[in-house]
């Protein structure tokens, strides 16, 4: 059986703490071998064009999104 490593894809050292649902940006971040930070703030840029879901819709539909809604700790949707 291999060898489990944990592995935060360098969330910690970017300094980000406690627990987020960000589980695409650590996998990717881990896969490619690039910081942590430059693939949240790239996901967080694609997040920001992808039409809001009802899982990410957090606020009233006469206010504009917040920026939690773009967040990568909020999720990411399958198309991103």
């Amino acid at each position: 059986m291999p060898e489990f490593i944990l592995d935060d894809g360098g969330r910690a050292a970017a300094g980000y703490r406690g627990k987020g649902r960000d589980c695409a940006c650590r996998a990717v971040a881990i896969a490619t071998g690039r910081p942590y930070a430059t693939v949240y703030s790239e996901l967080a840029e694609i997040n920001a064009h992808m039409p809001l879901s009802k899982h990410r819709r957090n606020t009233p539909s006469a206010a504009p999104p917040t920026a939690t809604a773009f967040s990568p700790r909020a999720g990411c949707s399958r198309t991103t």
